[in-house]
């Protein structure tokens, strides 16, 4: 759960009150709920946005980790963000500083992404950036922040990290 109620489960054999299923049942007959990839396909389907316009890319819930941070750089290396979208890559003070002493952060900057450390993109007046920016469409790597951010008006897409990055060279939601 992102907000509201938080939902209880129990991973067998890894949570403390789930040794087996009959212990994690309570010992009531039912059936654990099995997630298939056409559930997930169809879920996230919910979300495409697929070639609309991309104002806003925030990659955090997690932040970002100095492997993820350098992926990030590669993929920019001599192409630059949309001039309608704007890319934050949030990650924690010292992998900042490491990103800073590396030259990673000057390749992010350089094409036109910020590199933030710090609180995450949600926790920081996402809703009132949205409004004083006319933000709509967003895209992340985190499903926590897509819908958190969701029930602050946004219109996200959660994908991968890479084809976050894509998008915001793209100006546009992609594949």
């Amino acid at each position: 759960a992102s907000y509201g109620s938080h939902a209880m489960f129990h991973v067998i054999g890894i949570t403390p009150e789930a040794h087996d299923w009959q212990t994690a049942s309570g010992s009531v007959s039912m059936m654990p709920e099995v997630l298939t990839r056409s559930d997930l396909d169809t879920f996230f389907a919910t979300w495409d946005g697929m070639g609309g316009r991309l104002d806003v890319v925030p990659l955090s819930t997690p932040q970002l980790t100095l492997t993820e941070v350098i992926q990030v750089a590669e993929q920019l290396a001599g192409h630059r963000v949309h001039p309608d979208t704007t890319l934050l890559v949030y990650t924690p003070m010292e992998i900042k500083q490491a990103c800073e002493q590396l030259g990673v952060k000057a390749t992010i900057e350089a094409a036109g992404g910020r590199l933030v450390h710090g609180h995450d993109f949600f926790a920081t007046f996402a809703k009132e950036i949205r409004e004083t920016h006319g933000w709509e469409r967003m895209m992340t790597h985190s499903v926590k922040m897509a819908n958190i951010c969701e029930g602050y008006g946004y219109k996200p897409t959660p994908a991968s990290i890479e084809r976050c990055v894509a998008s915001a060279i793209a100006g546009r939601i992609r594949k």
